[in-house]
């Protein structure tokens, strides 16, 4: 299946006009196709991360393969900075559809501060989404399966090993009425892909302005520029092969 993904998405990579605007939606095809060749009793290995997006094995490839993603599914990633010296962390999230979110918050580690960038990220996508189902992808695998064992449960106190400060907690909380509704995935990170890499840095701006490394105008310019380049990326016309 590994292997089959990689040739495909070569393949796609080649000939895509789609592919200056990052294929949005390619990956329902690439899935589709891959479901072909694929037999039925073919399964992934028991070690394999749950959730885990299957994807080509070059860092530079941009294309991952969700191969049971609904169609209507609005899909955002997230992505969370945390400091060294305090309990300052900072989050940021970017949504396919445009929408986008960051800010401050206080975490006791990287663990926590991932799961309150994948809980502000489905918040804010929800408030604007109101009847879709929601995708949250998120490179920290430990805060994916923190989450989606609370959504399961729907019982945020699962995650009291993870998520220690109340308000970590109380995000997940406010999460609980909307599980029907939300899945959280892993993506790898730092692969390429758009979405992962606005969302962490716009997570490492808000930790700098956080922790008072730089002015609130400065960062303000900061996260334009990021949302400026995004924008770019995404609307930039196919160039001729």
């Amino acid at each position: 299946m590994w292997d089959r993904a990689r040739l495909l998405a070569a393949k796609h990579q080649a000939g895509c006009p789609e592919r200056a605007e990052g294929c949005p939606r390619c990956h329902l095809a690439l899935a589709a196709a891959l479901a072909i060749d694929v037999p039925a009793t073919a399964s992934l290995d028991e070690d394999d991360a749950p959730g885990e997006i299957v994807e080509p094995d070059a860092g530079s490839d941009r294309y991952a393969i969700l191969n049971d993603l609904l169609p209507h599914a609005v899909v955002a990633v997230a992505d969370a900075a945390v400091g060294d010296e305090s309990a300052q962390c900072g989050y940021g999230w970017v949504c396919e559809n445009g929408t986008t979110g960051h800010g401050a918050s206080m975490a006791h580690s990287s663990g926590e501060t991932e799961v309150i960038g994948i809980c502000t990220a489905a918040l804010g996508v929800l408030h604007r989404s109101l009847d879709s189902p929601i995708v949250i992808l998120c490179d920290s695998l430990e805060a994916v399966t923190t989450v989606n064992r609370a959504l399961e449960t729907c019982d945020p106190a699962v995650a009291h090993r993870t998520v220690v400060f109340p308000e970590g907690r109380q995000l997940l909380a406010n999460l609980m009425p909307y599980r029907d509704r939300v899945q959280v995935r892993w993506l790898k990170g730092h692969i390429g892909h758009d979405l992962n890499e606005s969302a962490d840095a716009l997570a490492a701006v808000a930790l700098r302005h956080a922790t008072g490394r730089i002015p609130a105008a400065v960062a303000r310019k900061e996260q334009a520029h990021i949302l400026r380049t995004l924008r770019f990326a995404q609307s930039e016309p196919p160039t001729a092969a």
